[in-house]
């Protein structure tokens, strides 16, 4: 059974937390701490919570919602993130080791600078894993990026055309020289 433990756990701005699991509505998350057997938290809405330092070992979030949360240097050893929606999550500092990031969406997110990394570059958001890459809001794996034709840059993915052709090499030099550790 996994323990969420911190003493920071607080919810800015939302009061309740919605979710899927025994058919409850959490008012906080501090009632979670001392309830440990609802760690198991599907397709929850956790938008701009904080998490700081917290221990979030093993726990399945499938589906929820990070947007904006704060989860500076939390364990989320494998945690399952699934299908998350992580866009501006901010993750210096978190474990990530063995967690499960499949589908999970992390534009826009601050990296852990392991599994995730993260850099602006002309006010482009770039983030990436071992296999993905965000442009922005747009997601591809790293080798379609690179394969991308000028006209998919452009139209498909409404990036500006001469915002890539400067970067592009660059950006793929960066991910050669400084690669995500695969989870």
């Amino acid at each position: 059974m996994n323990i969420l433990r911190s003493d920071r756990l607080f919810i800015s701005e939302e009061k309740t937390i919605p979710s899927e699991f025994s058919g409850k509505s959490l008012i906080d998350l501090e009632h979670t701490v001392q309830h440990p057997e609802m760690a198991t938290w599907y397709a929850c809405n956790l938008k701009r919570a904080c998490f700081y330092g917290s221990d979030l070992s093993g726990v399945l979030f499938d589906g929820s919602s990070f947007v904006y949360a704060d989860m500076r240097n939390a364990s989320l050893y494998r945690a399952s993130l699934k299908y998350c929606d992580l866009r501006g999550a901010m993750l210096s500092g978190a474990n990530l080791d063995g967690a499960k990031l499949d589908g999970a969406n992390l534009a826009y997110a601050v990296g852990n600078d392991r599994q995730v990394k993260s850099l602006v570059l002309e006010d482009v958001s770039i983030v990436y894993t071992a296999e993905r890459m965000w442009l922005d809001d747009e997601n591809l794996p790293i080798d379609a990026w690179c394969k991308a034709s000028s006209h998919d840059i452009e139209f498909k993915f409404e990036l500006d055309l001469r915002w890539w052709r400067k970067w592009k090499r660059t950006l793929t030099f960066i991910i050669k020289k400084s690669p995500a550790k695969r989870v």
